[in-house]
């Protein structure tokens, strides 16, 4: 006596894709599997009924039958990273489980990539700081999650510390302010390629204190004839000192 297999049960039946990361290019891709069983868990091994493979992001491209109880499917990556939710229908009825197929950024791009400082003024002290953040970004402005390549951050005012690779497609450097009023112009390299992406960080003047300021005359001395003058010139210092 053979016991065989019993209808397909839609909630029971399997999903699976391999690989479960692909990079969001549009053109990566991920084979995907459904196996059918019975209520009892019972493979089936033959085709069970329509089959139908869907998912919320990406493409699929047709539903195969494979004739022995299983059915495969190709998912194409779409351009924007996320995670796609890739499940399947049974005779028209939606199946319980699901698969998450995640779609991850590609390489670093130097052309789209990003450079930020935070504060975007800082005083011409010699002492006062702006953090520069570089976030790298994918061909299709994705961002990247993990380290991609090495990145320097240079300047043309002020002193940079070292660039750090925070790990998380993130790269981070401190700029510490000249004494001298301005503006600092931030740029960056990925992997010895200049990225097109700057920024401005403004150097301002600092706080007037009254005791480096200086006041002059010239001449010091005229006629007491109500017509006479001299002319008098206040030079506004801060401590840095930077000449306002």
């Amino acid at each position: 006596v053979v016991f065989v297999p019993g209808a397909a049960d839609p909630g029971s039946s399997t999903i699976e894709a391999s690989p479960t990361s692909i990079t969001a290019d549009g053109v990566s891709t991920s084979t995907v599997t459904v196996r059918l069983v019975d209520a009892n868990g019972n493979a089936l091994v033959a085709s069970g009924g329509e089959v139908v493979v869907s998912s919320s992001r990406g493409e699929v491209l047709g539903t195969v039958d494979e004739g022995d109880g299983s059915y495969t499917a190709v998912l194409r990556s779409s351009t924007a990273a996320g995670v796609a939710a890739v499940g399947f229908t049974l005779g028209g009825e939606v199946a319980g489980p699901t698969v998450p197929v995640t779609f991850v950024a590609g390489e670093a791009s130097a052309g789209l990539s990003e450079i930020s400082a935070s504060p975007a003024s800082i005083t011409a002290d010699g002492a006062s700081t702006s953090t520069i953040t570089v976030r790298l970004v994918d061909a299709n402005g994705n961002p990247l999650t993990t380290s991609a390549g090495t990145v320097a951050i240079a300047t043309d005012a002020g002193t940079l510390g070292a660039t750090t690779d925070v790990g998380d497609g993130t790269y981070t450097a401190e700029l510490t302010s000249s004494t001298t009023a301005g503006t600092a112009t931030l740029s960056f390299t990925l992997d010895d390629v200049a990225a097109e992406a700057t920024t401005t960080v403004d150097l301002t003047a600092g706080a007037v204190p009254l005791t480096t300021s200086t006041i002059e005359a010239s001449p010091t001395s005229i006629t007491a004839d109500g017509t006479s003058t001299s002319t008098v010139t206040v030079s506004v210092v801060d401590w840095s000192p930077t000449v306002w």
